[in-house]
């Protein structure tokens, strides 16, 4: 995990924390099986991100610190960890907002982090899947291929597949 997304953690896990405590956010205020709780408090956390990441595209403001990651010419695993920390700390209020709203539990916060970690790397990571693989992996999350679309040099092509773990997101949008 990169050292600035882990800046992140102590203020959104805090909030997630009290969130929990005095039962703030629809998760914590509706009644629901513990599976669906998860479910979709997960949903709710990756389709945040994938706003915030169109946010960064749109908003020039947002895009001077998130072109920092689209520097690099070539695609590799560490351009999943090259980001400014500016547009890092930009996205604290928004990711409390999220928790505020949806009630996320630390557990849940702390798993999708590890999940949205381990995305990062591989859509990434210039791993080339099998192709037959490629047709069935890319129907659920972003893949290598897919995200390399989004670092083009073309920016209509940049302009999308903001997914980071589902590519629901991008299909519904």
């Amino acid at each position: 995990m990169p050292a600035g997304r882990i800046l992140l953690l102590p203020a959104t896990v805090a909030l997630a924390y009290y969130c929990d405590e005095e039962n703030i956010g629809l998760l914590n205020t509706v009644q629901m099986p513990a599976w669906l709780q998860w479910g979709l408090g997960l949903l709710v956390l990756d389709y945040a991100i994938y706003l915030w990441h169109r946010a960064n595209h749109i908003f020039p403001f947002l895009w001077r610190f998130h072109n920092v990651h689209h520097i690099d010419p070539e695609m590799d695993v560490s351009t999943g960890i090259r980001f400014h920390i500016g547009e890092m700390l930009l996205s604290i209020p928004f990711r409390c907002l999220i928790i505020l709203v949806s009630g996320v539990s630390p557990m849940m916060l702390l798993v999708y982090e590890l999940i949205f970690e381990a995305a990062t790397l591989f859509h990434h990571s210039n791993i080339r899947l099998p192709l037959l693989l490629e047709r069935v992996v890319v129907e659920f999350i972003v893949t290598p291929r897919m995200h390399g679309i989004h670092h083009s040099m073309v920016e209509r092509e940049t302009n999308s597949n903001y997914s980071t773990v589902l590519n629901i997101w991008d299909r519904i949008h």
